[in-house]
């Protein structure tokens, strides 16, 4: 059956079928703007996310983890080093749950992608790409983050740093800084696709289902015809895709969804931003206010790392003191004070998405190379000496071999060139990029009318925050299909 178009159906009391020009996978930031455009220009249009609506978390936000992240956050690679995957699995996906920080792609980056992809020039130009992004950013109401919302850490940061520090610019316009962006917004205060982009395409008819993950995709030889999956309490989905289906899950969901659908040759190159948070105690308790990510650091030098400022919870922050006994309750209680920076690698490690043969559950498999290593250490050792010049009484880097707390420059300068040994480094990772080969339309290598929108279609890590380019790279990729014939 086919329920009341321009609606949201949170989950379903009944088994589903579904027919459409296009058929979506996942309503995150690529699915969103897919869905935005493709309405906007008369076409027919169901999207599938298999998280809930998008809910902000409550009390102390680490419900959130339980409700609006993937495998409540516990998602890790194989490999040496600890590194968690952070994906949102909510309508808005990790739109929902970032601090929405906006930035160009460098178009040294363009070019050097260009060189290795055949079809990326062609697939996204470089003139359509920076046109697309600027029309989005409007949109979205993307603006500089204001002094009033840096926070006490933030402003010490630029001071501390002020050849290389700029505060972020972000897609939050109704920002208040109550730090709790993972969390999502319980002020609605950004512009996640789940309160923008998706209400828009619902206003011209698109059809919405939370709850239901997609189990395969349907063929009809090379050419996607459809989707079929099952929701959360039992029911079957089914849509046909009468023009194509359009794949936007995620760079792990994504071609993880192309491996159990028959498909070969997906899940190379795969790739992240892994992020280290180094924490330490401030010379006073922070302010209330502060944004999530008000101010971001590029060394330059082609380190391949930058520091960003990262406001958090009390409980959240907890989570970063070290210790045990006597000394972590001494330090809990000065939780206020505790604050906290991250480090972001550009890596040159590429990974790898399977297919489990035993669980046929998806995985990833994922190593830093040394020289990311280094890299990621020099990052920290930069944040450390920040972090003390702009008035931290102690940084607590948080790498295994170095000293649990830093306290001196001295000690910073002795740590910057140590090295750094496989499994040293508990990292997360937010930003997850490549996996599929797609063509000049953004096909899947070999098929017909099967579209990847979301990072996945990525030849390699950007180092700057994604948003603005998934955003861009979707809005060009749905030009393409507008005016495509069933």
């Amino acid at each position: 059956m086919n329920p009341t178009a321009g609606a949201l159906h949170n989950g379903a009391q009944y088994h589903v079928k579904e027919e459409a020009d296009f058929v979506i996978v996942g309503a995150g930031a690529a699915g969103a703007t897919m869905a935005r455009w493709l309405t906007a220009a008369g076409r027919s249009v169901v999207v599938v996310e298999e998280g809930p609506p998008a809910k902000p978390a409550t009390g102390d936000g680490l419900n959130a983890l339980r409700d609006l992240y993937r495998d409540a956050g516990t998602t890790t690679v194989r490999g040496p080093d600890p590194l968690i995957l952070l994906q949102g699995r909510t309508v808005g996906g990790s739109s929902f749950v970032s601090g929405s920080v906006h930035a160009s792609l460098p178009e040294a980056t363009w070019q050097a992608w260009a060189a290795r992809d055949p079809v990326w020039k062609e697939r996204l130009p470089w003139h359509k790409l920076e046109a697309a992004r600027e029309r989005i950013e409007q949109e979205l109401a993307v603006q500089k983050t204001p002094r009033a919302l840096l926070g006490d850490d933030a402003d010490a940061l630029a001071r501390a740093m002020p050849g290389s520090a700029k505060a972020t610019w972000r897609g939050a316009p109704g920002c208040v800084g109550n730090g709790r962006c993972f969390q999502g917004c319980p002020k609605s205060g950004k512009a996640s696709v789940n309160v923008t982009l998706l209400p828009f395409a619902m206003q011209k008819g698109a059809r919405v289902y939370s709850r239901c993950a997609i189990l395969g995709i349907d063929f009809k030889g090379k050419r996607a015809v459809g989707v079929h999956g099952r929701f959360d309490n039992g029911f079957r989905f089914k849509a046909r895709a009468n023009v194509a289906v359009i794949l936007a899950a995620g760079a792990v969901e994504t071609p993880g969804l192309l491996l159990k659908s028959g498909v070969a040759n997906v899940g190379h190159n795969w790739t992240c931003h892994p992020t280290v948070v180094v924490s330490g105690l401030w010379n006073k308790p922070l302010g209330e206010v502060g944004a999530t990510q008000g101010v971001d650091v590029q060394p330059g030098q082609g380190m391949g790392v930058d520091i960003e400022t990262l406001r958090l919870p009390l409980a959240w922050r907890r989570l970063t003191v070290p210790g045990y006994g006597p000394l972590l309750a001494e330090r809990l209680e000065q939780l206020s004070q505790v604050v906290t920076w991250q480090v972001r690698l550009r890596p040159e490690a590429t990974g790898r998405v399977r297919l489990s043969k035993v669980t046929g559950k998806v995985f990833v498999e994922f190593a830093l190379t040394p020289a990311d290593r280094r890299a990621m250490g020099t990052g920290i050792a930069l944040a450390a000496e920040g972090l003390l010049r702009a008035g931290a009484l102690a940084v607590w880097p948080q790498v295994a071999g170095w000293p649990e707390e830093i306290s001196s420059l001295k000690q910073v300068h002795e740590l910057a060139n140590r090295q750094i040994q496989p499994g040293a480094l508990p990292m997360t990772a937010s930003q997850l990029f490549g996996g599929v080969a797609t063509d000049a339309r953004g096909q899947v290598v070999g098929y017909e009318r099967l579209v990847v929108a979301d990072a996945s279609m990525l030849p390699g890590a950007p180092g700057v925050p994604p948003l603005s380019l998934i955003h861009a790279a979707a809005t060009v990729l749905a030009e393409y299909w507008t005016d495509a014939k069933a």
